[in-house]
């Protein structure tokens, strides 16, 4: 996940937005101390919405990977990934490092907002056009 080779498979556009939406709100409620706090408060907010009632399509894409890895005669990495979709199924999924690796490729640690802000103040780019969505399209 962390090479790039899969993932990250944000999660449905609705769920982002609201997902910025929030984290725009708690932005302006902090203010001046949001710009210090954001990249955390993202990554918080990024990575439930991979496990949860969203792990099972999760689990779906891990267990595709595993299938073509299993066909380039990678076992290691097709095990790794029925590892990462039993996690997901099992209600684990928080504690499996691809999946952190894949809110990570949401919303990166430690990054700054890219494109427009998280005030809403993003060039009439809409809900999802910075911080979070800058990312998901990279």
């Amino acid at each position: 996940v962390r090479a790039g080779d899969i993932g990250p498979w944000p999660p449905p556009p609705a769920v982002l937005e609201e997902t910025v939406s929030e984290l725009r709100t708690r932005a302006k409620e902090a203010g001046d101390a949001a710009e210090a706090e954001l990249p955390e408060w993202a990554r918080e907010a990024v990575r439930p919405l991979y496990v949860g009632e969203h792990a099972g399509r999760q689990a779906e894409r891990f267990e595709e990977c595993a299938y073509v890895y299993w066909r380039r005669a990678d076992e290691e990495l097709a095990k790794a990934c029925l590892a990462a979709a039993d996690a997901l199924r099992a209600g684990q999924g928080a504690d499996v490092p691809a999946v952190t690796a894949l809110a990570d490729g949401v919303a990166p640690p430690g990054s700054p907002p890219k494109g427009g802000d998280l005030y809403g103040d993003d060039g009439g780019a809409g809900a999802g056009g910075g911080y979070v969505e800058e990312d998901v399209n990279a």
